[in-house]
């Protein structure tokens, strides 16, 4: 049997989505509605979200292991 699992993302979280990643930085309220995100980090200083969305559709990117 497969278990269906949700978990509720929130601004800030880092997501790979398809071939896609997503960084969440605001309405965190609607995640729950969001399908096939995985979660694989988050931003540790939420004082910059308002940087981030202001940053544009696409990005480059650079992602270490902590």
């Amino acid at each position: 049997m497969t278990k269906l699992i949700t978990q509720r993302l929130t601004n800030g979280d880092i997501c790979l989505a398809d071939n896609y990643f997503t960084i969440l930085y605001a309405g965190e309220e609607q995640s729950a509605s969001h399908t096939g995100l995985i979660k694989i980090g988050e931003i540790e200083d939420k004082e910059k979200l308002s940087e981030i969305a202001a940053l544009g559709n696409s990005i480059q990117l650079t992602v270490t292991s902590a």
